[in-house]
C-alpha cells in the first residue's frame, strides 16, 4: 500500500511502501571511506557464493537515479550472491546504454569482519556515465 508524505515547506512529494528500498544516492565512496581501499577486493567472486548482500553502493551515477541503478543490477541487498545473479546484473547495466561498459573489473567487495557480518559482503559498483547528447 502507498502512502503519499508532503512537506508543506518544501513541497516534496515521498512515495514509499512497507518493503520499499531506499531512493536516495549514496555518498561518494562513503562504504570505501570506511576502511582503507587495500581491504577492497575484486575478482574471485566464487568465493562470495552463498554470502548475504548487505550493502551496494554505486560510484559515478550523478545524473542517474539511484533507483533506476538499482532496478537493472538484479542482485539485491539482503539477497544470497550468486556469481550467475551478478553476471545477468552486468548484462542489465551495459544493456541500459546509460554507461561506458561495465565489467567484472568495476566491482569491489569486501567481506564482513566481525562475528556479526562475517556471512555478509558489501559491494561498490564504479561506472562512468555517458555523455548526454
Amino acid at each position: 500500500m502507498l502512502r503519499i508524505i508532503t512537506s508543506i515547506s518544501l513541497s516534496l512529494f515521498i512515495l514509499a511502501s512497507s518493503n520499499a528500498r531506499p531512493l536516495v544516492k549514496c555518498r561518494q565512496d562513503s562504504l570505501a571511506r570506511q576502511t582503507s581501499s587495500d581491504e577492497w577486493e575484486s575478482g574471485n567472486f566464487e568465493a562470495l557464493e552463498g554470502l548475504t548482500v548487505r550493502r551496494i553502493e554505486f560510484h559515478g551515477i550523478p545524473n542517474t537515479p539511484d533507483r533506476v541503478v538499482r532496478r537493472a543490477i538484479w542482485i539485491k541487498e539482503g539477497d544470497i550472491f550468486t556469481r550467475a545473479g551478478l553476471e545477468r546484473g552486468i548484462r542489465r547495466l551495459n544493456r541500459l546504454g546509460l554507461f561506458e561498459r561495465i565489467t567484472e573489473g568495476d566491482i569491489s567487495w569486501q567481506k564482513g569482519k566481525d562475528v556479526f557480518t562475517s556471512n555478509e559482503v558489501d559491494f561498490i559498483v564504479r561506472v562512468k556515465e555517458k555523455r548526454r547528447r
